[in-house]
């Protein structure tokens, strides 16, 4: 599991989230372990650094936060993995619309 993107250095590296070493900021990858510093916006498709909290292309949070706990979680969480609150049920979600 990824932890928090690591800090930056004086010299404008990054450290690896996942291996702890230090890269280049213009780096897309971790030279060490091969990691990705960056994904894709699920809403418009561009890619942002890992660790933004919105897209900088299209203002889109990248998380939704518990509004009991606080607890980070995926856009698409259904159930907060830390004190169990449900996000939205099935019966909130939009019908899927056949082709007839």
């Amino acid at each position: 599991m990824p932890k928090d993107d690591g800090p930056a250095d004086a010299d404008g590296g990054k450290e690896c989230a996942y291996c702890g070493k230090m890269n280049h900021m213009v780096a897309g990858e971790c030279m060490a372990c091969g990691q990705r510093f960056y994904r894709m916006c699920p809403s418009c498709g561009k890619p942002s650094w890992y660790g933004d909290i919105v897209c900088k292309y299209c203002d889109e949070p990248f998380k939704k936060y518990c509004p009991k706990c606080g607890k980070g979680a995926a856009l698409n969480a259904e159930v907060c993995g830390k004190c169990g609150f449900v996000y939205f049920s099935a019966a909130d979600k939009p019908p899927v619309l056949s082709e007839a």
